[in-house]
């Protein structure tokens, strides 16, 4: 296995923050606006892609959930609430915009995907422990 380095890892985040954007965001240019939208498409076709956006996230979730576990991902959540929380009092963040909000919840999501993907190089540089999939 090769080490994760910080250019790997940044790729990482890129993938998981593009598919989570491509899904849903706060603009109009999403899977989720597509779907809603009365555009004339064949709802067939959004079905389709719906679908594959599941398959994808399924296969983020599983990498989450078994190389954090449930309370690792709970804590990388609370970490980012604070984060947040910090930044509000410092006066970096405007805590009556809904789109900072917003933003900032998939920024979070898109980084614990990461994380999830992540985790088995960073424990395993940090421990000398090798992670196995279990099942």
């Amino acid at each position: 296995m090769k080490p994760l380095t910080l250019r790997g890892f940044f790729i990482r985040w890129t993938i998981s923050s593009t598919l989570l954007l491509l899904t849903i965001n706060p603009t109009k240019w999403c899977y989720y606006a597509w779907l809603v939208a009365d555009d004339g498409t064949p709802l067939s076709y959004k079905a389709l892609v719906g679908m594959l956006v599941v398959v994808i996230f399924s296969f983020y979730w599983h990498a989450c959930k078994v190389a954090l576990g449930k309370w690792g991902i709970y804590l990388v959540i609370a970490v980012f609430a604070v984060a947040i929380w910090a930044l509000r009092d410092y006066g970096w963040v405007d805590p009556n915009s809904p789109a900072v909000l917003r933003w900032g919840i998939l920024l979070c999501v898109s980084t614990i995907m990461t994380l999830g993907m992540s985790w088995s190089h960073i424990s395993r540089r940090m421990t000398g422990q090798l992670d196995v999939g279990e099942e």
